[in-house]
């Protein structure tokens, strides 16, 4: 059994394991008295070890993948090294291991924190924050993360966030969809790192055959993309657009005809600054393809070795970075594409 916390409202409850502070598994209960389990996160010890998939983990002090797991920041080059099987990808940040220390705890709610210390690969000394809370009353579903860092360090220090939930498919994944408040794809080279320069980037609404193939299903409708029958997919989109209460949301609209929104805040959004990831999980050792994992980001892939991304991942001493992202289910399906609620 997974040691950590379950928070509870209402007859929901989620389950945050103290290791990597990951969301192993979020239970709702809907109107009609069903018990709803919306999150696939690691069943058990084994696989949470393996970390196959980094199942609902908090992203810090980058996300998704670094060149050759190198980079260079104020003339400082820096090696981040191979993994345990030697691949050079430096996957997802440095706490999805980590043992995370309660702070503070309440029913609905848990503070918890753990330490970066600086190494030769990545000199930089942060504190790692997470706060969930969870919502289960009155007809609200709604799970909230917000993930800080602060720069403990002397001097600046490159830092971006992210999180990267697992959502169960409510009913035949054939006839779920994606909806995404983005204009734009981002193309990667097969080692899924992002083309130099702006061959990264193609405009959907001029070329959806540039980035995607007919059988992934993916269309633009002015503002928003679709993807139908969500598969095959590991894929970034970015120049995403607010709401109109400042929220950037992503939804999954369920084969049952309930959705799943997935939310952020970022603080600056730009080309490669502010991204939804989308991973369609075939490739995973449990439960292939069972789950989505819809992942917002402050920033796209190898953020630390992009211009575009400079000045988003420069982080003062004393400074602290945020990333406030949920989850909401929704027991019917938005009727609009505008995203605008």
């Amino acid at each position: 059994m997974l040691q950590g916390w379950t928070l509870r409202s209402g007859e929901d409850s989620v389950d945050i394991a103290a290791r990597g502070a990951l969301v192993t598994a979020w239970r709702v209960t809907d109107s009609s008295g069903t018990r709803r389990d919306l999150i696939d996160g690691y069943r058990n010890d084994e696989e949470a070890q393996r970390l196959s998939g980094y199942r609902s983990a908090v992203l810090a002090p980058w996300s998704n993948r670094i060149r050759d797991a190198r980079f260079v920041f104020d003339e400082a080059a820096s090696d981040l090294g191979p993994d345990e099987n030697g691949v050079r990808e430096a996957l997802h940040g440095l706490v999805a291991d980590a043992t995370f220390v309660e702070l503070e705890r309440g029913e609905d709610f848990v503070q918890a924190a753990c330490q970066i210390a600086a190494t030769d690969a990545y000199p930089y000394p942060l504190q790692v924050h997470v706060l969930y809370r969870l919502w289960g009353t009155q007809g609200r579903h709604r799970l909230e993360l917000v993930l800080k860092v602060a720069n403990t360090g002397q001097s600046d220090a490159p830092v971006t966030l992210g999180w990267h939930p697992y959502l169960r498919y409510q009913g035949p994944r054939e006839l779920a969809s994606i909806v995404l408040p983005a204009v734009t794809a981002i193309r990667t080279d097969p080692a899924n790192i992002p083309l130099p320069g702006q061959d990264a980037f193609v405009d959907l609404s001029e070329n959806i055959g540039g980035a995607f193939t007919p059988d992934q299903r993916v269309s633009c409708l002015g503002q928003t993309v679709v993807i139908q029958a969500p598969a095959g997919l590991d894929h970034a989109f970015t120049d995403v657009h607010r709401d109109n209460d400042e929220w950037v949301r992503a939804y999954l609209r369920h084969g049952d005809g309930t959705e799943v929104a997935v939310e952020f805040q970022p603080d600056e959004i730009a080309r490669g600054v502010g991204v939804f990831q989308v991973f369609t999980g075939e490739p995973l050792e449990e439960r292939s393809g069972e789950a989505v994992a819809i992942e917002p980001c402050l920033a796209m892939t190898d953020a630390f070795n992009r211009s575009e991304c400079a000045s988003a991942i420069r982080l003062a001493p004393g400074q602290i970075r945020s990333l406030r992202a949920g989850l909401s289910f929704s027991e019917s399906a938005s009727s609009s594409l505008s995203n605008d609620r």
